[in-house]
Formats: structure tokens, sequence, C-alpha cells
């Protein structure tokens, strides 16, 4: 069986369907059946600074990268 990871930001942001209008999801619902229109971790540490990663907002389709990587966010593995 393989690992599943977390995917990285660009990987993630690769998902993002931008002819969903906000408050989305902002994702196909036909493949992404019931994915909350919330934020997503991504596995890309920001640069420098280790308590800090990047995330995709699947409610408003931007990525973002200065929350803690302590706070809380939906996640999408891949394999």
């Amino acid at each position: 069986m393989r690992e599943q990871r977390l995917p990285t930001a660009k990987e993630l942001q690769t998902l993002v369907d931008d002819s969903v209008p906000p408050p989305g999801p902002t994702i196909d619902s036909t493949y992404f059946p019931g994915t909350p229109a919330g934020d997503f971790w991504s596995s890309t540490p920001l640069a420098g600074l280790s308590s800090s990663a990047w995330f995709v907002s699947f409610s408003s389709s931007a990525v973002t990268n200065v929350n803690l990587v302590a706070s809380t966010y939906e996640v999408r593995c891949v394999r």
C-alpha cells in the first residue's frame, strides 16, 4: 500500500476551480464531493519560519502563508 502525504502548495492549488464563485467550495464537487469551503494545509513550509506553512482556501481560492502550523485546518492527502 502506498503511503499518503500532504500535497505541496502547488499541487493543492491545482485543485482550485476558479469558475466556482466564493464562498465556494472553489473545487470541482463532481470529483471532490463533500469538500468543505475551508482552508487546507499543504506540506510547503514558509521559508525561514518552521512554525508557518502555506495553505489553500477553498472558500476564496487564495493561497496564503502566514498561519502557524498549530492552527486547525482541513487536510487532503495524496499518494
